[in-house]
């Protein structure tokens, strides 16, 4: 007898028998599909900076899993959960299902303790398909959560019974560590600034923004055109806060800022005239290299994706070869310049109440950390 076939029909018996909830998930046609469009099939809004289009079921091997995280992923998106938080979910759960092929695991029978403790041996030892680093303890305690919020839904709802004490303290309190640099260090900038000149000019633009002004890659990302205001002799800039969703305005001490905005502005004139009200602009997946550097090709009136900055800057790692002062390849986020002025504010004995006001912290346990 097949088990895994078998255990397949029992979970499909038991969701058939389930309560009315269930039974009407089960009706849904997208759990006959591997690949769900975000928007078209589950009706999320997301920002144009940070779109993800498809959540993709296809990597998870048992049927059995494969068909509960659909489950999970429906009940997830009418709590009007993000579509970054289900994709994440879905990627942990593709994780465990490569971890259970591995251990030729084929039904929740063998799923307890003993098993999540090998998992967690498993997630210590392999690397991040980023980075190609080992996981980080938050990383690893992202997988945890998903796990724990997963097997306890699932059994609330009646489809399987696991027991989730392993998880009890795993995932909460973990503490940050403050001994991983996060920022970026003055070796890294200066290799970064010393070959800034090789990406495109809306890139260099960017980083220079970033490192000036500490904005949120969201807030960059959305600026308006016309973002500058000048009130008598001092200059401030127009944005809206990613992620309070309020207009607000940052002044702006260095006047060299001011000529960058004001050189980009003229980028977007022109290429689009008037059609384009943001102060940037995407580019077609096609790139040139002319002299050495980077341009872009077509550039589109579309909002960059910040998945889209962060591989310049990482092409331009590679290429420069920039390594942090412990020979390592540096691996560029853009959060890294926000955590980098306020480092250096911080190093300038700038007051933490001043510190907060201007990155628009809303509390000093964020600006702590």
């Amino acid at each position: 007898m097949n088990v895994s076939n078998d255990w397949n029909n029992q979970i499909s018996k038991l969701l058939i028998a389930g309560n009315s909830e269930t039974k009407k998930l089960l009706s849904n046609s997208l759990l006959n599909k591997d690949t769900w469009y975000t928007i078209e099939d589950l009706r999320l809004k997301m920002n144009p900076h940070n779109k993800i289009l498809t959540i993709n079921f296809g990597a998870i091997k048992q049927d059995w899993l494969k068909l509960l995280s659909k489950l999970y992923i429906l009940i997830r998106s009418q709590r009007n959960y993000s579509v970054t938080y289900l994709n994440q979910d879905v990627f942990h759960l593709t994780r465990f299902s490569r971890f259970l092929g591995s251990k030729l695991i084929f039904n929740p029978v063998n799923i307890d303790n003993y098993l999540f403790e090998e998992f967690d041996y498993y997630l210590r030892c392999i690397k991040s398909d980023i980075t190609k680093k080992p996981l980080s303890e938050s990383s690893i305690s992202l997988n945890y959560k998903t796990l724990n919020n997963f097997f306890n839904l699932c059994r609330h709802e009646g489809w399987l019974d696991v027991n989730t004490y392993w998880f009890k303290g795993k995932y909460k309190f973990i503490k940050v560590n403050h001994d991983e640099i996060d920022y970026l260090p003055e070796e890294v900038w200066n290799q970064l600034e010393e070959n800034l000149y090789l990406l495109p000019e809306q890139i260099q633009r960017m980083v220079l923004i970033l490192r000036t002004t500490g904005l949120r890659i969201g807030e960059l990302l959305n600026l308006p055109f016309n973002c500058l205001r000048q009130r008598g002799n001092k200059w401030y800039l127009r944005l809206k806060s990613e992620k309070y969703d309020v207009e607000d305005e940052l002044p702006i001490t260095a006047i060299e800022l001011v000529t960058i905005i004001q050189e980009q502005q003229n980028y977007i004139k022109k290429y689009f005239g008037e059609k384009h009200c943001y102060l940037l602009c995407s580019n077609y997946r096609i790139k040139i290299m002319t002299d050495k550097r980077w341009e872009f090709r077509n550039p589109n009136p579309r909002i960059m994706r910040t998945e889209t900055f962060n591989n310049w800057l990482n092409r331009l790692s590679q290429k420069a070869n920039i390594r942090s002062k412990d020979g390592e390849l540096w691996y560029f986020k853009s959060h890294q310049f926000r955590k980098t002025v306020a480092t250096a504010m911080t190093n300038a004995g700038v007051r933490d109440l001043v510190i907060q006001k201007y990155l628009r912290h809303r509390s000093p346990d964020m600006q702590r950390h």
